[in-house]
């Protein structure tokens, strides 16, 4: 049984060794004894101890150690479970070396122990660390704070500008009833078009810089209010319906989709109707008469994806990578700069989700998204 003790003892100064800890015990007298080995840096920063680690008192070699002793004893009269750290702090040795070190006060049966560890570069890289994360925290604010200037500065244009479109509106709305001639009424329908462009394009910009600002606090779904796609599908649909026949196009939900089935997902009602009518607007825009666009909803196990189908003429290669990023231009005819797609990115990546696009053989166009169902995260 001795030796088995004795094996122990042996062992357990090994791996103290080898961790380069200092391990002492308090004596009745207040002092304190080292036990086993003692660590090469406790010789450089205490020379004064150094020859007699049977006999240490700890009050006279550090102010530290001498504050911390006192939550120590408190510590080792009640027994506490688990350990009491000091927290870093620093030693300047002989050699004007600065020097981490934190100590340790646990209680191992009726023996109160005492450890002692010179942190080194362990507590160099925490540190280093500590400042990356504190830079990091500065550099979100500023650019939080930024964006905010922007997006005051934002609305204030978009405010004026629809107030001046305003006016044109209704300006073209009163010449719409003057007798006009029949080269008159094609400028005039051609100045209506644009007028009907340029709305639209503050509102994807107001839209755009709103999801960015809402990208950077997170995401917070309650359950009870989590969206089922299927619904939101058919209220796209119910709602461009006007806008689909003005294109002569069939914009209809995919038949062979289940309505029995959980079609709720991990995103914002309002939201998610937003982002699949981008889609199906965007999809209307380069339909041909006569063309038909579909919604289809598709699951597995864990999410959900709405797929909206074209018939169009496509999205040219070489932009494949860059249609859902800001100040994208559009290569069809009568493009525009695609701030609907980057909205869409925004918010689907906000929820947890992905999108993307799939040209269509043998023509066409496939915008995709994909969402987690609820209760999969």
């Amino acid at each position: 049984m001795a030796k088995a003790a004795e094996n122990g003892d042996f062992i357990l100064n090994e791996v103290f060794a080898a961790l380069d800890v200092l391990v002492i015990e308090r004596s009745a007298d207040g002092s304190f004894r080292s036990i086993g080995f003692v660590p090469g840096w406790f010789a450089w920063l205490y020379p004064q101890a150094a020859g007699n680690t049977e006999n240490l008192q700890l009050s006279q070699l550090s102010s530290f150690l001498k504050n911390f002793l006192i939550d120590a004893e408190e510590f080792w009269r009640e027994q506490r479970p688990g350990q009491l750290r000091s927290g870093a702090w620093s030693e300047t040795g002989a050699a004007g070396k600065e020097d981490h070190l934190e100590a340790i006060a646990l209680s191992v049966g009726s023996r109160k122990i005492l450890l002692i560890e010179l942190l080194g570069s362990a507590y160099e890289e925490r540190r280093r660390l500590l400042q990356i994360a504190r830079e990091n925290v500065l550099v979100q604010r500023q650019m939080v704070r930024e964006i905010q200037k922007k997006e005051i500065l934002l609305h204030s244009i978009a405010h004026d500008l629809a107030n001046l479109l305003m006016g044109v509106r209704v300006s073209f709305s009163l010449l719409g009833a003057e007798n006009l001639s029949a080269s008159g009424r094609e400028y005039l329908m051609m100045g209506q078009r644009q007028h009907a462009q340029q709305e639209k394009l503050i509102q994807d910009l107001t839209q755009a810089f709103t999801a960015e600002m809402e990208s950077l606090t997170p995401f917070h779904l309650d359950s009870a209010k989590a969206p089922d796609a299927l619904v939101c599908a058919k209220d796209v649909i119910q709602e461009m319906a006007s806008i689909a026949s003005l294109h002569k196009v069939n914009l209809q939900l995919d038949q062979t989709i289940d309505d029995q089935m959980n079609w709720l997902v991990i995103s914002e009602q309002a939201r998610l109707e937003r982002v699949i009518s981008n889609l199906v607007e965007n999809a209307l825009r380069y339909s041909t008469p006569f063309s038909t666009v579909v919604i289809g909803l598709h699951q597995d196990d864990s999410h959900v994806q709405i797929n909206v189908d074209d018939e169009g003429s496509g999205i040219p290669p070489e932009m494949n990578n860059t249609i859902f990023y800001k100040f994208t231009l559009a290569a069809q005819p009568g493009g525009h700069f695609g701030f609907g797609l980057y909205y869409c990115r925004v918010m689907v990546e906000r929820w947890g989700g992905s999108i993307g696009y799939l040209p269509r053989q043998p023509r066409g166009s496939r915008f995709w998204l994909r969402l987690s169902k609820l209760g999969t995260n």
